[in-house]
């Protein structure tokens, strides 16, 4: 159950801006996923994520964020 809570996470930040651990719990629930702050938070910390410059969304480390004026279209 977490190796698969920690995998559709890690789907939801590579796909979606996310700036909050609610906002990630939120989106884990959609998913069927049950998951407290608690749990989340210690997710991000063995996921090793970072909030990236900019937006502050939710990002894995050592991923560079979307540069919206070269992105392709």
């Amino acid at each position: 159950m977490k190796a698969r809570r920690q995998t559709v996470l890690l789907e939801l930040i590579d796909h979606e801006a996310l700036h909050s651990q609610e906002s990630l719990r939120k989106r884990l629930h959609q998913r069927g996923f049950e998951a407290t702050q608690a749990t989340i938070s210690r997710d991000i910390k063995e996921l090793g994520l970072v909030k990236r410059a900019g937006d502050g969304a939710y990002q894995r480390p050592g991923v560079e964020a979307p540069n919206p004026e070269t992105a392709l279209t």
